[in-house]
């Protein structure tokens, strides 16, 4: 699980550097780069179904399609908030998926939320409005993204805890990748951004984005099986400070006091409830 976390902070680092202009050629979509990783992910599950037992296709395929959408379009947002906004920001509010989660259930679950639970969401809420900010004069679009990839992410947990029933988790893995595609493909066309044959640098920089990603998740898979839950969404959750201190040594990001304070509220909150329940493996 350790390891996993620290592999997807590499992710975010990997794909901030790929959406950064490098001389002689310019800066990866964030759309594009997403593609790279959903088509990463397909082939390498495809290629271990083949040593692991399990329907790649899994039998409740209306339900696996809506888990891809929802998570397609969460991984798909979190990759553009990455782009257009600090990678601490964008990790930060991407994390906010367990509130969502919680929230979520309440109503799609009928599960009860207890005063610790409400307390929780409350703080975790309060973290996102003193990171971004808002105001009737300014908006910051990169924040809003992350946020949504976050509030996305977490109807992709509920949808999941109603697969891991009767799904394995390699099937509900495979989908996310495979309606991933189309929807990053999608989102590059109304983006109108211009798709970017990478050098030779970028496509290693690409390769390191599919490897950390679809290890990192994996791996995160595998841990969930073998830790208590609390333990796991404890050392899962170490990614959000791992990323913050990257963000700030390789790429300057500023670390504010609203940065801070939010931050540990959203930590906190999300942490809070990680220990009370088990979120979602996927």
């Amino acid at each position: 699980m350790c390891v996993s976390s620290f592999l997807f902070s590499l992710m975010g680092v990997f794909t901030k550097l790929a959406s950064r202009p490098v001389p002689g050629a310019g800066a990866i979509p964030a759309c594009e780069i997403a593609i790279v990783r959903y088509a990463f992910g397909v082939v390498c599950l495809i290629g271990l179904s083949q040593f692991v037992s399990g329907n790649l296709f899994g039998r409740d395929r209306s339900a696996l399609l809506l888990r891809g959408i929802s998570g397609g379009v969460a991984s798909t947002a979190y990759f553009i908030g990455i782009q257009t906004t600090s990678l601490t920001h964008a990790t930060l509010l991407n994390s906010t998926n367990v509130i969502w989660a919680t929230i979520i259930a309440v109503f799609a679950l009928g599960e009860r939320l207890r005063i610790t639970g409400i307390l929780s969401v409350v703080a975790a809420l309060c973290g996102v409005c003193v990171i971004t900010n808002p105001s009737m004069d300014r908006v910051h679009w990169g924040d809003v993204i992350a946020l949504f990839s976050g509030i996305t992410a977490g109807l992709a947990i509920v949808q999941v805890r109603r697969l891991r029933q009767s799904e394995s988790s390699l099937s509900v893995f495979f989908y996310f990748n495979l309606i991933g595609l189309p929807i990053a493909l999608a989102a590059l066309a109304l983006s109108h951004a211009h798709v970017l044959l990478p050098t030779g640098g970028q496509w290693l920089v690409l390769a390191c984005v599919g490897v950390t990603s679809v290890g990192g998740q994996l791996l995160m898979t595998y841990g969930y099986k073998e830790l208590p839950a609390a333990q796991g969404s404890l050392l899962i959750l170490t990614s959000v400070v791992l990323s913050a201190l990257l963000s700030h040594t390789l790429f300057h990001d500023p670390f504010t006091a609203e940065t801070l304070i939010g931050g540990l509220l959203i930590l906190a909150g999300a942490i809070a409830l990680s220990v009370s329940k088990r979120p979602s493996a996927l």
